[in-house]
């Protein structure tokens, strides 16, 4: 059974049976890094009901930081407590995604402009000088952000690119922070495993350092496109709606358990699924 489809079926079971009910001859195969059927649930504020994005720092799972996106504002988050603090780091508009590297938080703003915001400042509500890095991308809509602290790299992934034949492919600009005036490589993956009705149209990504692989979220296609560490598809995880109303943020924690966050409706809170890693060996 192929795992999109076991994926699919368990998402179904968890949300109509409820937690830890399982039907008659479903299983969770061994090569499953996750626990899909027991996700906890972190419930958030209404302040964060269009949350964006999420990241650690470091890997610790005590704080989780988000971006909401149309606010300027960042959020840091106790999982364990709920509480929360906040503080301003620029002007209102179109904020999609939020990583780190080093002591600094990155943000992506929808066309390509990315902040950069010392940690250390962030909740003592001083005056600080947010530094940016803007027209290094071609005219598109992003949405996708992932900071390689080992290799001092930042990823920048194109949702909706000048290029309209994306049915087939997906785009994502590489800076490598090493240099003083970094430039982005064009990095294009072949999606055509995907099988999607409709353009490809990823909302997040991670990169799973156990397993050596990319995870590419896609609100809209509802889906989590696997590829290996050279960015070749591996797997396609199909979402259904009844668990993720808007998926639109995605992280690891330093256990690399897989966290998805979700923005909320008119009848859904935002939240924060956690699935816990149960496989620890590499793939």
């Amino acid at each position: 059974m192929k795992r999109q489809r076991l994926f699919t079926i368990l998402i179904v079971l968890f949300w109509s049976c409820g937690q830890g009910q399982s039907r008659k001859g479903d299983y969770i195969p061994e090569e499953f890094d996750y626990d899909y059927m027991n996700p906890t649930v972190y419930k958030l504020t209404t302040k964060l009901q269009e949350i964006s994005g999420i990241a650690f720092k470091d890997g610790k799972a005590d704080y989780i930081y988000a971006i909401q996106d149309e606010l300027g504002i960042v959020y840091k988050i106790d999982l364990a407590t709920k509480k929360s603090k906040k503080a301003k780091f620029h002007k209102k508009g179109d904020y999609e995604d939020i990583s780190i590297l080093g002591d600094d938080l990155v943000i992506l703003r929808s066309d390509g402009e990315l902040f950069f915001y010392p940690i250390s400042e962030v909740m003592e509500k001083n005056d600080v000088k947010v530094k940016s890095l803007k027209h290094l991308f071609p005219k598109a809509e992003y949405e996708g952000l992932y900071a390689d602290n080992k290799k001092n790299k930042i990823y920048v992934l194109c949702k909706v690119c000048e290029d309209k034949d994306q049915y087939n492919k997906g785009i994502v600009y590489m800076l490598d922070m090493n240099h003083t005036n970094p430039k982005p490589v064009e990095i294009i993956f072949d999606i055509t495993k995907n099988q999607q009705k409709k353009d490809f149209r990823p909302s997040a990504l991670a990169f799973n350092e156990k397993t050596k692989e990319w995870y590419i979220l896609s609100s809209i296609n509802l889906s989590i496109v696997i590829t290996d560490e050279n960015w070749k598809v591996k797997d396609v995880l199909k979402l259904k709606r009844t668990s993720f109303y808007q998926p639109e943020g995605i992280a690891f924690d330093e256990d690399n358990n897989l966290y998805i966050s979700n923005e909320g409706g008119e009848y859904s809170a935002a939240n924060i699924l956690k699935y816990k890693r149960i496989n620890t060996k590499s793939k």
